[in-house]
C-alpha cells in the first residue's frame, strides 16, 4: 500500500540526489582549486617568497577565473534545485490525488501551469528569501572567503598546508548551506502542492454536501459507490501533520505528528510560537527553527481512516478494501493511464536535469525513459534500497 509517508520518503530521495549534486560539484570545485593553489605555490618554490605570486599579478589572474566558476556553480545548482522544486509540486500533487481519490471516490482534474508560472508559484512571498537571492548571499559568502584564504597565504605568509585545510573548511560549509537550502525549497514546494489539493478538496467536499450525486466543480467521480459511502460516512478531511516517524525526526515534531490542522487549516507548535499550513510553511519569530532541515509533510484523514502500516489481521474488511485500492502497483496503473492529461510538456528537461543514482548496470528504462510512472518506480527503488545521507555530504546506498 502507499500513504503519505511514504510520498514523503520519495521526495526526500529527491531532495538527496540534489544534496549529493551539490557535494559533488563543490567536491570537484575544491579540488581545482586546490589544484590550482599548488601549481602556483610550485611554479615560484624557487623564489624569494610567495609574496612574488602577487608581484607577477598570477593570484589575481586566478581568482577572476575562480569568480566565473564558482558563479557558474550556484547557476548550475539554482537551476536544479528549482527543477527540483516543481518536480516535487507535481509528484506531491499526483500521489495525493491518488490517495484521496482512493479514500473519497472523488478524482480532480489535474492541469499544470507552464513551467515559468509554476516557478512563480514556488517562489518565496518575501524577495529576501526568494531562491536565487539566497544563493546569490552565498555565493557571495563563499567567494569572499575563498579569496580571503588564498589572499591570506600571501600576505600573512600562512603555510600551503594551512590554506588548503582552510580551503577545504570552507567547501565543506557552503556545502552544508547549500545543501539546507535545496532541502527547504524542495520540501516547501512539497507542502505546498498538498495544501493546494487539500484546498480544492475542502471546496468540493462542500458542494457535495450540498448535491452529493453531483460531482463537485473541477472533480469527477472516480468511484461513485465509493463517494457516496464517503458522503454517508460523514464526508470528513481532515489535514494531518505526518513526520518521516524515525529517529531523525525532531521533538518538537513529533508532538506535531498526526494532529490535525484548526478550522482555518493552521498547525501551531507551542515550543516555536509558530504556526502555518504545513511542514517548512510555518511564520512566526522562531518559526526557521521549524522549517528548516524538516523533512515532514501534509497528509489527510477521512472520515477517521488514516492511511497507516497495519497489521493484516486486525485489518477491517474497509481497511482491506482501501489498502488495495491505494497500493503502489495501483499508484503505477494510475499514472500510466493519466499520463497524457497530467504530465506537463516540460517533465521530460526536469527529469533528464536530476543526478539519478543508477546501478552499475541500469536497464534501458532507467537510462532512457523520464516520464511520471517511470520516476515514480525510481523513487520507489531507491527508497527501498536505501538511498540515504553519508558522513561526508554525499548521498548514496
Amino acid at each position: 500500500m502507499m500513504n503519505w509517508n511514504d510520498l514523503g520518503r520519495q521526495i526526500d530521495v529527491l531532495i538527496g540526489m540534489v544534496e549529493n549534486s551539490v557535494n559533488q560539484r563543490f567536491q570537484a570545485r575544491i579540488n581545482a582549486i586546490i589544484s590550482m593553489y599548488d601549481s602556483l605555490v610550485s611554479n615560484y618554490a624557487d623564489e624569494d617568497s610567495l609574496e612574488n605570486l602577487n608581484k607577477y599579478n598570477r593570484l589575481n589572474k586566478a581568482i577572476k577565473q575562480l569568480e566565473k566558476d564558482i558563479t557558474s556553480d550556484y547557476s548550475a545548482l539554482y537551476k536544479t534545485i528549482a527543477y527540483a522544486q516543481v518536480m516535487a509540486f507535481i509528484h506531491s500533487t499526483l500521489g495525493s490525488a491518488f490517495l484521496l481519490s482512493g479514500l473519497t471516490g472523488l478524482a480532480p482534474i489535474l492541469a499544470f501551469p507552464k513551467l515559468i508560472e509554476l516557478r512563480k508559484l514556488l517562489s518565496q512571498d518575501t524577495e529576501e528569501y526568494d531562491l536565487l537571492n539566497t544563493l546569490s548571499y552565498h555565493r557571495n559568502d563563499m567567494l569572499r572567503e575563498l579569496k580571503g584564504a588564498l589572499n591570506s597565504s600571501v600576505n600573512d605568509n600562512i603555510t600551503p598546508s594551512a590554506t588548503k585545510r582552510k580551503l577545504k573548511r570552507i567547501s565543506e560549509k557552503y556545502t552544508s548551506r547549500v545543501q539546507r537550502v535545496s532541502t527547504y525549497e524542495i520540501g516547501r514546494a512539497e507542502s505546498l502542492a498538498e495544501v493546494e489539493l487539500g484546498e480544492r478538496y475542502d471546496r468540493a467536499v462542500d458542494e457535495l454536501k450540498e448535491r452529493p450525486h453531483k460531482a463537485p466543480k473541477g472533480f469527477k467521480f472516480d468511484d461513485k459507490e465509493r463517494g457516496k459511502r464517503f458522503v454517508d460516512e460523514g464526508s470528513r478531511l481532515n489535514r494531518i501533520w505526518v513526520s518521516q516517524r524515525d529517529l531523525r525526526v525532531r521533538t518538537t515534531h513529533i508532538v506535531l505528528d498526526g494532529q490535525a490542522s484548526d478550522h482555518e487549516g493552521l498547525f501551531y507548535s507551542k515550543a516555536t510560537a509558530s504556526y502555518g499550513k504545513g511542514p517548512r510553511l510555518m511564520i512566526g519569530i522562531s518559526a526557521m527553527q521549524e522549517n528548516m532541515g524538516c523533512r515532514c509533510s501534509v497528509g489527510y484523514r477521512v472520515n477517521g481512516i488514516e492511511l497507516d502500516q497495519m497489521d493484516d489481521e486486525t485489518m477491517s474488511a474497509d481497511h482491506r478494501e482501501l489498502y488495495e485500492k491505494t497500493s503502489f502497483d495501483h499508484y503505477q496503473d494510475w499514472l500510466q493511464f493519466h499520463e497524457e492529461d497530467v504530465a506537463p510538456d516540460y517533465y521530460n528537461q526536469l527529469s533528464k536535469q536530476m543526478m539519478w543514482y543508477k546501478k552499475p548496470s541500469p536497464t534501458t528504462e532507467e537510462r532512457t525513459e523520464h516520464n511520471l510512472m517511470t520516476d515514480a518506480k525510481r523513487f520507489r527503488k531507491m527508497v527501498e534500497r536505501g538511498f540515504h545521507k553519508k558522513k561526508n555530504g554525499s548521498w548514496g546506498y
